[in-house]
């Protein structure tokens, strides 16, 4: 008999995208952070050049035709296709250039009105950024630790001058703990290897049977079974999504916690869309072999009947939200 035990407990480091502390604090609607810490540019079907990092008003989306003049801008289009107008202060009527600091001042200022309230909620969950950046602000190193425990028990007997056998049982339990980039509800962790565990478990028995010194009979079963759990932070706290305006989400054991949920470039919230999960399997095999004496050719039977039972696993969750 024998036992093994380890214990890990290691540092992980996530670096993350979490809004800028003007986005934050003004509420969503001071979205300048996009265009100031950005330098490159874009052009849209007008011919209009933009700043990287413009928000664009959906209510504004109307269709154009080369040739003619727009009705809103008053510019005459090279090519058809589709338009939209940024959320400016002032009138975008003749401009041509958004660039440059003047201009620049005046855009992605979004009339409070015009946010959902739950993807307010939702993006306040994020931590205060620690550095200036737009993009990979918001760094942290929690503890990550696996426990794992195994044995090993043998019994070997012999039945007498004819007759031997063993049999073996092993068993072993990893218990994993992934811990989350953000605190509470907003998760944000990947999903793997994820929190939770997976145990192993697998029993051997053989027997030895001498006919003569020239037959031998040797017979074994084994059965295997590997079972993972993995499961996303409050699994099993239900009606989060409600708390945030999120209707549609079955709220069962194991399915609660906050959906995943993706904003442009920022990083992930909720949990992973792969969680919660539940595997298995289970093998059971059956060996013979009979053996002859050198003298003469070699003669065996050999089975390997097999079985094997997945586990079906709740409905995992998934939400996406685009701003």
């Amino acid at each position: 008999m024998d036992y093994q035990g380890t214990r890990v407990v290691q540092g992980k480091t996530y670096t993350e995208t979490v809004p800028t502390i003007a986005e934050n604090s003004s509420g969503f609607t001071n979205m300048q952070d996009l265009v100031s810490l950005q330098k490159e540019t874009k052009t849209d079907a007008l011919g209009r050049v933009f700043p990287s990092g413009t928000v664009f008003d959906p209510a504004t989306t109307r269709t154009i035709t080369a040739g003619r003049a727009d009705p809103v801008s008053g510019i005459v289009a090279t090519t058809s296709g589709q338009v939209r107008d940024p959320f400016y202060q002032g009138s975008v009527s003749g401009i041509t250039n958004f660039t440059g600091p003047l201009n620049e001042a005046l855009l992605n200022q979004i009339p409070a009105g015009r946010l959902n309230p739950a993807a307010v909620a939702l993006l306040k969950l994020y931590p205060a950024p620690q550095s200036s950046g737009l993009t990979n602000n918001y760094t942290t190193n929690p503890a990550a630790t696996t426990n794992i425990d195994s044995a090993d028990v043998r019994l070997d007997q012999v039945f007498g001058a004819q007759d031997s056998g063993f049999v073996r049982y092993s068993f072993v339990y990893n218990n994993q703990f992934q811990p989350s980039p953000f605190p509470g509800v907003a998760d944000g962790a990947p999903p793997r290897p994820g929190s939770g565990h997976s145990e192993s478990q697998n029993i051997a028995g053989s027997e030895t049977h001498i006919f003569s010194p020239r037959l031998v009979l040797e017979a074994r079963v084994g059965y295997s079974r590997v079972a993972d759990e993995r499961r996303q932070f409050d699994a099993n706290v239900l009606g989060i999504p409600a708390q945030y305006g999120i209707p549609g989400v079955p709220q069962l054991p194991t399915n609660g916690g906050l959906p995943l949920f993706s904003f442009g470039i920022l990083s992930n919230l909720g949990a992973a869309g792969t969680l919660p999960s539940d595997k298995a399997s289970d093998i059971l095999q059956a060996t013979g072999n009979l053996h002859r004496s050198r003298t003469q050719p070699d003669s065996r039977g050999h089975g390997i009947p097999a079985h094997r039972h997945p586990h079906p696993h709740p409905d995992c969750f998934q939400g996406q939200l685009y701003g």
